[in-house]
């Protein structure tokens, strides 16, 4: 029998809760969280921002990584503020962040490029586990479609796409599988069409 443990948002939109078993085990009355709960070895992970307040009216957030109950802050490159996604992946902090309609993943203090493609700037960026890879999958927007790309920092190449010409859309992404599993749907909706692996 093990713990259930929860990340909560407050519903005014800011601050965040940590609950082990329904008990409270830390949380802030401001900020957000960022990304999703996940473990890392043994470790379980969050990330969360609140508003920098040594630069207050420029919008930007400090950024912190919480793992097995210790804190650490995120630092990040100059430029960069629109940050989608954090996970720690063997101990290592990555992270997935926008900057000027380029997706960037921070990994261990390095910054990579992600090629879009032909792709006019990126929606949805989180990353997923795939088998002993680290996976970022970023929803390009091309005009009036979306498709998604995959990419695993082996050499920072894109692993696939869905294809830009259909109008079949990521409608469920499995994690922790031990391969890259998705599933399609037309536009995204409730009609399944395809399972990849």
């Amino acid at each position: 029998k093990g713990n259930v443990y929860t990340l909560g948002l407050a519903r005014t939109g800011q601050g965040w809760s940590f609950r082990e078993n329904g008990e409270l085990v830390c949380g802030r009355d401001s900020g957000e969280a960022v990304g999703r709960l996940h473990r890392d070895g043994r470790n379980i992970c969050f990330a969360y921002s609140f508003p920098d307040t040594s630069a207050p009216g420029l919008g930007r957030k400090r950024y912190f990584l919480v793992s097995d109950m210790s804190e650490t802050r995120i630092e990040l490159p100059e430029g960069i503020s629109d940050v989608r996604d954090v996970r720690s992946w063997d101990g290592t902090v990555n992270v997935l962040a926008c900057n000027g309609g380029r997706v960037v993943w921070i990994c261990g203090g390095e910054s990579h490029c992600l090629d879009l493609d032909g792709g006019l700037g990126a929606g949805d960026c989180r990353f997923i586990a795939a088998g002993d890879s680290l996976v970022a999958a970023v929803t390009l927007c091309t005009g009036m479609s979306k498709r998604t790309g995959f990419w695993t920092a082996d050499g920072w190449k894109r692993l696939l796409a869905t294809e830009s010409s259909s109008s079949l859309e990521i409608c469920s992404l499995c994690n922790d599988a031990p391969a890259l599993r998705f599933a399609e749907s037309l536009n995204g909706g409730c009609s399944l069409k395809k399972i990849r692996y």
